[in-house]
């Protein structure tokens, strides 16, 4: 933080899905307490993996799929 070394990534996708709109909040509480868990050390970062199956299994993959529909909608356009 000192060197400041931080890039900002700005967002291209402003809208909601389906699925963002009846899963986000899950999928956000399974990040949140992931990262926590290994912050503080509960967990090795190789945990990291598994959270990212779990995501993707919990409507993530499904997201995605949705966005990735959206830009190529856009494209063809």
């Amino acid at each position: 933080i000192a060197q400041d070394n931080v890039k900002e990534v700005k967002a291209l996708f402003f809208e909601s899905t389906s699925t963002m709109d009846s899963c986000w909040w899950k999928l956000k509480e399974l990040e949140n307490n992931a990262y926590l868990r290994i912050v503080t050390g509960q967990v090795d970062i190789d945990y990291f993996d598994t959270f990212v199956q779990e995501w993707n299994n919990q409507g993530g993959l499904t997201i995605t799929r949705e966005v990735k529909d959206y830009f190529s909608r856009k494209v063809s356009d």
